[in-house]
């Protein structure tokens, strides 16, 4: 359960500054996009400028794997690609 908590947690750290290029080890990651939405869950409770980052990130990371997965039949995909949930308290802009 810890090492669940500590993986959330350092998906969404290194997905609510926009770096560029993308981490690898976010970019790369098998279980980031199993994480990602719990780290999403996280962001609504975390201030405006870290949500917007955290969605921006986010567009770039699902945007990759959608390319990657249509690319490679085998390693990626396999991926999940989740979506991005938006209620009308929250819309990344």
């Amino acid at each position: 359960m810890k090492a669940l908590v500590v993986g959330i947690i350092l998906v969404l750290i290194l997905t609510a500054f926009p770096m560029k290029p993308i981490p690898d080890a976010i970019a790369r990651s098998r279980i980031a996009p199993y994480l990602i939405g719990a780290a999403q869950a996280i962001s609504y409770i975390a201030p405006r400028e870290l949500r917007d980052g955290f969605a921006e990130t986010y567009d770039r990371l699902r945007n990759l794997w959608k390319k990657e997965s249509a690319n490679s039949p085998k390693s990626i995909s396999k991926r999940i690609v989740p979506e991005i949930v938006t209620t009308p308290e929250f819309v990344p802009h």
